[in-house]
């Protein structure tokens, strides 16, 4: 049950910093939801949360810049969770 306690410490720590909501992502949209489907198992560890499902529009990424969106994949992110986590001590870059 590890899964179940560290999204309840992310969520426990979230709480005490003023967040009110946690976009758990990736469950099946409703018209879609019965057990057959590839992503069941994760709607079901998440449910056990709350059964209420916000659904949201994707995202997309179009890069503007080839070779900078290459620098960001291979160096950028990194940076980026690097000082979300280490300077900032978030938990979710």
């Amino acid at each position: 049950m590890a899964p179940h306690l560290l999204q309840w410490e992310v969520m426990r720590r979230l709480r005490t910093e003023g967040v009110r909501s946690y976009d758990l992502v990736a469950v099946p949209r409703r018209d879609e939801l019965h057990e057959k489907h590839p992503l069941w198992g994760l709607y079901r560890f998440k449910s056990g949360f709350s059964d209420r499902i916000t659904e949201y529009v994707g995202t997309l990424d179009l890069p503007l810049s080839e070779a900078k969106c290459a620098v960001w994949n291979r160096v950028g992110e990194r940076a980026a969770a690097w000082y979300s986590t280490r300077v900032r001590h978030n938990l979710l870059y």
